[in-house]
């Protein structure tokens, strides 16, 4: 069996699309469109608005959808209905039904399609709701997160110059890449620790010291180097810059 490799998708990613919008960006309308809704702050009320915990799109009006291009083989979307909510799937403008025993198995997931060839898919999340509904906003489609499945680069992938990237769509790419301790701020009582032929580490005992980098992404992980994934339009726009703190 071929390696692969798994990664989610969350519904405020840019590889997301959603129709006929993605918020209303004023007191939450379900019969209008998506609404984002956060575990913390619940929905977002005033542009500019932030919101804490994990997030999702939600709907009640008929006919919405979410779509999402990517490389891959197979895709699985995470959510749930309520009431008398259902929905349809579109995959490379055919329609098509889900896996339906990993959905009857698997909590909160809404459709799981796999074995598909190794190549750019599109897929589309249609809701399909009551026209009227008593009482207002009872049946709703909720869209969490989509995980998709991707061969492991090759060698030849590996060995380019940004030696790991997962295409999504073709004009989509995430890469990784390592910040040197120079990008990185360090304040407080942090010690060199020696070593051969590996990148210098830095190591604190003391609590309260701290560690503070500035970067254009959308994620970054530890691993002990510091990793940021960035992502680029086109292979040359990156996001917005963002500011990470470990204390």
């Amino acid at each position: 069996m071929a390696n692969t490799v798994q990664f989610s998708v969350d519904d405020t990613s840019p590889a997301v699309a959603y129709s006929p919008f993605a918020d209303t960006f004023t007191f939450p309308d379900l019969s209008a469109g998506w609404n984002p809704y956060f575990v913390g702050t619940g929905f977002l009320t005033n542009p500019g608005q932030t919101g804490n915990g994990l997030s999702q799109h939600i709907t009640s009006r008929n006919n919405a959808s979410v779509s999402i291009s990517w490389h891959g083989t197979s895709i699985q979307l995470f959510g749930n209905t309520t009431s008398q909510a259902t929905f349809a799937l579109t995959l490379d403008g055919a329609s098509v039904q889900p896996n339906q025993n990993q959905t009857n198995s698997t909590l909160n997931l809404l459709a799981s399609l796999d074995g598909l060839p190794n190549t750019n898919h599109s897929l589309t999340l249609t809701a399909h709701t009551p026209e009227v509904q008593d009482p207002p906003d009872s049946s709703l489609l909720v869209f969490d997160k989509a995980v998709i499945t991707t061969p492991a680069p090759t060698e030849s992938v590996l060995s380019a110059p940004h030696p790991w990237h997962i295409l999504i769509s073709p004009s989509l790419i995430f890469s990784e890449h390592p910040l040197d301790d120079k990008d990185v701020e360090f304040l407080g009582q942090w010690i060199p620790i020696p070593s051969s032929g590996q990148p210098s580490l830095l190591e604190s005992q003391s609590q309260g010291d701290s560690a503070q980098t500035t970067f254009s992404g959308t994620s970054s992980r530890l691993a002990p180097r510091l990793l940021v994934f960035s992502t680029c339009t086109n292979h040359s726009s990156p996001s917005a810059n963002q500011t990470l703190q470990l204390l």
